[in-house]
C-alpha cells in the first residue's frame, strides 16, 4: 500500500491481539503510509473474565504485547474497547480494569455495556450484573478516560501535527459542540467546558483520530484549506476527547 502514488494515509482497524506478530509491528512501522494509530479491542484484563468471554489471548500475554507495540511502533497510539457487565464480573474483577486502564494510559478507550444476544454462550450464563451497576461501571470507566485524555491533550497543545482536512463545521455543531458518540462513550464537553466556536471553522482530524469513533480537530479558517486535503496545524487548546488549531502550512 505504501508503495502506491499519491499522498493517503492507512489505517489499520479492529485487529484481534491473537493476530499479532513481530512482522506485523515492524511493518507498521516501517510502512509510511500507515498511521502509526493501532485499535485492538481487548474487552478486559481479568483473567476470569478472559476466559469466560472466550478470549484466547491471556492478561501476561497481553501485557507483553501492548509493551511490544510500544516499542517497535515509536509514537503509536493505542485505541481498545471494554465491556463491563458482562456475566460473572465482580466489583474486584471490575476494579482490576479501572487499575488496568489508569496504569496503561491508552489514548483511546471505547466502552460498552453487555446486553445478552440470543444464541450466543454469554446469552444463558448465569451470574448477571444488574443494569444499574452495569451503567454506574461505564460511568465509572469512561470518567477515567476522560481525565487520561485531557491530561494526554494538554500535552499537545504548543505542537505541530499533519492532518486531514474533512469539512467546514456546520452552524448547527457550532452553536454548541457537544456531541455523544455511542460507540466510544465520549461526550464532548461533559465537564461543561463547551466549545466556543462560529461555522468559520474546519473538522480535521490527526493521525491519531479514527473517523466517527475518536475526537476531531477544530481547525480556523484559512483560505488555504480544503476538504480531503492534508494541513499542518498548531494545536492551541484542548478539551477532553477534541483539539482546537490553526493552519501553519496546507
Amino acid at each position: 500500500m505504501s508503495a502506491l502514488r499519491g499522498d493517503f494515509w492507512v489505517r489499520l482497524l479492529y485487529t484481534h491481539p491473537a493476530h499479532w506478530s513481530p512482522e506485523l509491528i515492524e511493518a507498521m512501522a516501517r510502512a509510511k503510509k500507515a498511521v502509526k494509530y493501532v485499535d485492538i479491542p481487548l474487552q478486559h484484563i481479568h483473567p476470569v473474565m478472559l476466559e469466560r468471554m472466550g478470549r484466547r489471548t491471556p492478561e501476561k500475554a497481553i501485557r507483553k504485547l501492548l509493551e511490544e507495540i510500544r516499542r517497535g511502533i515509536p509514537g503509536v497510539t493505542l485505541r481498545t474497547t471494554f465491556i463491563v457487565g458482562f456475566p460473572g464480573e465482580t466489583d474486584e474483577y471490575f476494579q482490576s480494569l479501572l487499575d488496568f486502564v489508569a496504569e496503561q494510559r491508552f489514548q483511546k478507550v471505547g466502552a460498552f455495556i453487555y446486553s445478552a444476544q440470543e444464541g450466543t454462550r454469554a446469552g444463558v450464563m448465569t451470574s448477571t450484573v444488574p443494569e444499574a451497576l452495569k451503567r454506574k461501571r461505564l460511568e465509572r470507566l469512561m470518567r477515567l478516560q476522560r481525565d487520561i485524555s485531557l491530561k494526554a491533550h494538554q500535552e499537545e497543545v504548543g505542537s505541530l501535527q499533519r492532518v486531514l482536512i474533512e469539512r467546514r463545521l456546520t452552524e448547527t455543531e457550532a452553536a454548541g459542540i457537544e456531541v455523544v458518540t455511542g460507540e466510544s462513550g465520549q461526550t464532548r464537553g461533559s465537564t461543561g467546558r463547551l466549545l466556543s466556536l462560529d461555522s468559520s471553522y474546519w473538522v480535521a482530524r490527526g493521525a491519531g483520530d479514527a473517523p466517527d469513533v475518536d475526537g476531531r480537530i477544530y481547525v480556523k479558517h484559512s483560505d488555504s484549506l480544503q476538504a480531503g486535503e492534508f494541513a499542518r496545524v498548531r494545536i492551541t487548546d484542548c478539551r477532553e476527547y477534541d483539539l482546537l488549531g490553526e493552519c501553519v502550512e496546507s
